[in-house]
């Protein structure tokens, strides 16, 4: 049986004692990752400065934890609106990954479209100082650069052109 050791706002640590061995797991608030493609075949990007790195811009795709007893879908279309000010008319989604294991969560991954302006709402966490758009064209030679954070986003924005090329 698994005895909690650490609770958090994102994050849960566990333990489990099994054949005299000690396990640990984390259990990760569920994500989401929006691809936000605008009317002039770019791929819009967030430049923000993070908590643990404040004297960096990082650029990444929306993100966003999912609430609890929160849709995933209408997770993506909240963070689109507090992270750009946009909202999309069209959703899609391209993408699920479930890890389980040592580390356990579910990240959802969207494509949004078709977009229009609202008032954007950072939480008091988040420091956006901008967006970068990136032509589809760019996007190869930017992602084998790891210029947009970790694999994840790597494997669903190449998963994203080649969708686009078909």
């Amino acid at each position: 049986m698994e005895k909690e050791i650490f609770k958090g706002k994102f994050l849960r640590i566990t333990t489990e004692e099994k054949n005299s061995a000690i396990y640990e797991r984390a259990y990760r608030r569920n994500g989401v990752t929006v691809i936000v493609v605008t009317a002039n075949g770019c791929v819009r990007f967030i430049k923000e400065k993070l908590w643990h790195q404040p004297d960096k811009v990082v650029i990444k795709p929306v993100t966003g934890f999912v609430d609890d007893g929160e849709n995933v879908s209408i997770c993506a279309q909240r963070e689109l609106a507090e992270e750009l000010g946009l909202v999309a008319k069209k959703w899609r989604e391209i993408s699920h990954h479930k890890s389980s294991g040592a580390i356990n969560y579910d990240q959802y991954y969207f494509v949004a479209s078709d977009l229009a302006d609202c008032v954007a709402n950072p939480e008091e966490t988040e420091q956006i100082v901008g967006f970068l758009d990136v032509p589809f064209a760019d996007l190869p030679e930017k992602i084998f650069n790891e210029e947009f954070g970790n694999t994840g986003t790597a494997f669903v924005l190449l998963k994203f052109l080649e969708t686009q090329a078909k």
